[in-house]
């Protein structure tokens, strides 16, 4: 016997002590059958495990704070845990070229309370204040989430100016996408 091939069949018996006695001769064992009782119950906790769940939309109005501010609130039921992927906000300003100066969610996951800022467009134009932003925001079941847009330039309006007459009033809103795991 060689010198390499012992050190190889002295590794191999190391590992097979290593990985549970596991012998490289040994015959292979025959795959033991499994019965699941309650599907239903194993694809929940299945799904729980992989953060998917069911579709979540919510379409929040913004209430006015200050002419050039609105909040939108949105609290999780009990039972549910939610995770927004997507966020968007549309409102109607008093200017054609509005200019957002603030975009914050205010969010409670894993236990933990963050503000979190989203990205801003340089304007919307068409007398229209427009975001629309992929997120990754988890809410803890009985939290709130709180969305606060803030304009830099304009005033937030229950129609848009002059120059856009062919467009009906619309109230500022706040929609939220993503997905609700039954907690």
């Amino acid at each position: 016997m060689s010198r390499s091939s012992s050190f190889i069949r002295r590794l191999a018996a190391a590992l097979a002590l290593i990985l549970g006695g596991v012998a490289l001769d040994a015959p292979a064992r025959a795959a033991t059958p499994v019965t699941v009782d309650n599907s239903t119950a194993v694809a929940n906790a299945i799904a729980k495990a992989l953060q998917t769940g069911e579709p979540f939309e919510a379409s929040l109005k913004c209430i006015a704070l200050f002419s050039n501010l609105c909040s939108a609130t949105y609290s999780v039921p009990a039972n549910q845990r939610i995770v927004i992927e997507y966020v968007s906000f549309t409102c109607p300003s008093s200017v054609v070229t509005p200019i957002l100066g603030q975009f914050i969610i205010y969010s409670t996951g894993g236990g933990v309370a963050a503000y979190n800022a989203v990205t801003l467009p340089e304007n919307a134009g068409g007398g229209f204040v427009q975001l629309g932003q992929l997120v990754k925001i988890y809410l803890d079941p009985k939290s709130e989430i709180v969305v606060t847009a803030g304009l830099r330039t304009g005033n937030f309006s229950a129609s848009p100016p002059e120059e856009t007459p062919t467009v009906a009033a619309t109230p500022c809103s706040v929609t939220l996408n993503g997905r609700q795991i039954a907690d």
